[in-house]
């Protein structure tokens, strides 16, 4: 890939920056079509979100003797003791779309939420003590970065279905939303690529109480059951990124939304 580039000075960049008037819309971004705005056409390389599960909740799962597998095109991955229970369990999810606001005169995309594909299903069976059996299943997680929130549609066993749940609220982001991956070039020639990647982790999920209560409604949990569950302080991670892949000519590296994967901007 091949592009001609030139750089104006600062100040004659921000000149232009003042005299244009401010334009804002909201885009959705997936991996498999090209969206044009102002001017510009707007590319998701594919990209993924790994959720991975806390040691709190990989140990509740191992005591009421869950399973879980990956739905669709899920990766998942688990490490598991001699006995055969979980050491660690994670889930990577690829990304559908993401969408956000793009401001033609600073070039920035602020992303907003975050959709992906799969799931996984976790079931048990009937012990007699934490649980009297049932399944639970999660699909289209989505992250909501405004409210700091992540959703999924939930399906089990014992009349459990809701769609778009909120599921678990995190408490942290590392990493920026906003990226500006075009901020101080000036095209010239017939198109200009700019191609940045992304890179964050979500941190401190919680269970919601409307998500608990049909967790523990779907798998069958009893009293213990539900003790055990109750014992979870954060239920894991949300680690994103692009897909690995070949080097790409990339402008700019910045710990910003991973999920985005890889956002090119192109000069129509």
């Amino acid at each position: 890939m091949k592009w001609m580039m030139k750089t104006l000075p600062l100040g004659a960049l921000l000149a232009i920056g003042s005299a244009a008037q401010a334009a804002t819309a909201y885009v959705a971004l997936d991996s498999n079509t090209q969206t044009s705005v102002f001017g510009y056409r707007l590319d998701l390389s594919p990209s993924n979100g790994t959720l991975t599960f806390s040691n709190e909740l990989a140990a509740v799962l191992n005591a009421i003797d869950a399973k879980v597998v990956g739905i669709g095109p899920t990766d998942l991955k688990t490490s598991l003791t001699a006995r055969g229970s979980y050491k660690s369990i994670s889930a990577t999810l690829p990304v559908a779309s993401v969408g956000g606001l793009f401001d033609s005169t600073t070039r920035a995309f602020t992303a907003e939420n975050v959709n992906t594909l799969g799931g996984t299903k976790i079931t048990t069976v009937d012990d007699g003590f934490t649980n009297s059996g049932g399944w639970l299943q999660m699909t289209h997680v989505s992250v909501d970065l405004a409210n700091k929130s992540i959703s999924a549609d939930l399906s089990g066993d014992h009349g459990v279905a809701s769609t778009n749940m909120v599921v678990w609220n995190y408490s942290s982001i590392t990493g920026a939303t906003i990226v500006a991956p075009v901020g101080l070039m000036w095209f010239d020639g017939p198109i200009g690529n700019a191609d940045v990647s992304f890179s964050n982790t979500l941190s401190g999920l919680t269970i919601t109480q409307p998500a608990f209560n049909y967790f523990s409604q779907a798998l069958g949990l009893t009293e213990n059951g539900i003790n055990a569950m109750k014992s979870i302080t954060s239920y894991g991670t949300m680690t994103t990124g692009p897909v690995p892949g070949p080097a790409t000519y990339m402008m700019m590296s910045a710990g910003l939304l991973g999920m985005l994967g890889l956002l090119r901007m192109r000069k129509s």
